[in-house]
């Protein structure tokens, strides 16, 4: 019975020791490095499914009044017929995307059309 009595108080002179000698974790949270707001346009994914005409592709980018598609995969476009002509002759196949360019007054975005 002593010797129960002296390994228990042992231990906890032990953990007190170790927890008086431990030093303390500091986590610390950073952002990613660059100055804030030199990020590129903003980008959109549209997910359209197999089935799906070419010719509902352009109603499912979801164009505010006040936008317009200034480039196909980095080709710069004149019109907008050009653009509805463009997208409505590329029959969707499988596994292929588009690559636009979305410019308004207020700045550009890139929607990325993945096909299925």
């Amino acid at each position: 019975m002593l010797l129960l009595r002296l390994v228990t108080i042992a231990l906890c002179a032990t953990g007190v020791a170790l927890l008086a000698s431990f030093q303390p974790v500091r986590i610390e949270v950073r952002s990613p490095a660059g100055p804030r707001g030199a990020a590129g346009p903003a980008i959109n994914v549209v997910d359209v499914a197999a089935g799906v005409p070419a010719s509902r592709i352009a109603a499912l980018i979801q164009l505010r009044p006040d936008e317009h598609v200034a480039a196909i995969d980095d080709r710069p476009q004149i019109s907008d017929l050009e653009v509805g002509a463009l997208i409505a002759s590329r029959p969707p196949r499988p596994g292929e995307f588009l690559d636009l360019t979305v410019g308004s007054p207020d700045g550009e975005r890139r929607v990325l059309v993945l096909l299925h």
